[in-house]
């Protein structure tokens, strides 16, 4: 996060969203307070307010902003699991046989790799972990609400909860991590620390000002780079897309864990493969034809 994409935000999704919301509900031209963290990288209060004081911004204390956010009640922690298992899982079906080839593939995701991962594991948080956050800021719930509460622990507590997929112990991290080469003496110890090791980061890095210089300078030097010509990757033809797709096809018909939405998604994308190969093959015969004249 910083300034300068926090005030997009703000002014480009924030106000927007927010004028909508007021339309809709008949309250055009309300005051709007935004409450949010306190945060080095976010812009002063005074710099955020926006149309004579209709749109304003107030930061909440240092010392309480990690006991009043949601998604500081173990949301975070939460997605952080289902995340070091989805890179877990990839190392595995890459090759966890051998130590260098387990090396070599980590040093190979990338950023769209990692943004895919998170994604997959924030869907793989639950309502059940999102309503247990919500629970602890509203303060003590009603005797209904704590009794329900009470027994979506147990189940958790002894994994009989089937459709929480948050309850991911320590002890199914290691023995996904004991596979791979080298990694056979993990702790469940060690799988904690592990767990735990940017706990204390503070979601941005921290420069002293020669280190500010260099990154600056650093930037420059990369947009120049990114404005040379650069051969880009084609990728696979629409012919080899499809042929892919419709083989994944195939073997996901047979698989009980797929749904229909999963085929439907697949068969869509098959079939968009088949209209630009199609469209290819037009656009050849039609080159094909003026050659030969």
């Amino acid at each position: 996060m910083t300034a300068a994409l926090f005030t997009e935000w703000y002014d480009e999704v924030f106000i927007p969203e927010v004028k909508k919301h007021q339309k809709s509900v008949g309250k055009e031209g309300s005051k709007v307070l935004l409450i949010v963290d306190n945060a080095p990288t976010h812009p002063t209060a005074e710099l955020l307010e926006r149309e004579n004081g209709q749109f304003k911004t107030t930061f909440l204390p240092p010392n309480v902003t990690s006991l009043l956010q949601p998604m500081n009640q173990s949301v975070i922690e939460t997605m952080k699991r289902h995340y070091r298992r989805q890179l877990l899982r990839k190392l595995l079906i890459e090759g966890a046989e051998d130590e260098e080839l387990v090396l070599a593939n980590h040093s190979k995701i990338n950023l769209k790799d990692c943004c895919y991962m998170v994604a997959e594991a924030w869907s793989l948080v639950t309502p059940v972990t999102l309503r247990r956050a919500w629970n602890k800021l509203k303060g003590l719930p009603s005797e209904k609400n704590k009794k329900k509460e009470s027994e979506e622990n147990e189940k958790q507590d002894f994994g009989e909860d089937d459709d929480d997929e948050d309850a991911l112990s320590r002890e199914e991290i290691r023995k996904m991590i004991v596979k791979i080469t080298g990694c056979t003496e993990v702790s469940a110890e060690d799988v904690g620390e592990w767990m735990a090791c940017d706990t204390s980061d503070p979601g941005f890095q921290i420069l002293n000002d020669d280190e500010i210089v260099v990154s600056v300078r650093e930037d420059v030097e990369v947009e120049e780079e990114l404005s040379a010509d650069v051969e880009v990757d084609a990728g696979p033809s629409a012919s080899e897309a499809f042929a892919g797709l419709e083989t994944a096809l195939k073997w996901m018909e047979r698989q009980p864990e797929c749904d229909h939405l999963q085929l439907l998604t697949v068969k869509r994308m098959r079939d968009l493969a088949a209209r630009k190969r199609l469209k290819t093959a037009k656009q050849i015969t039609l080159t094909e034809m003026f050659k030969k004249q």
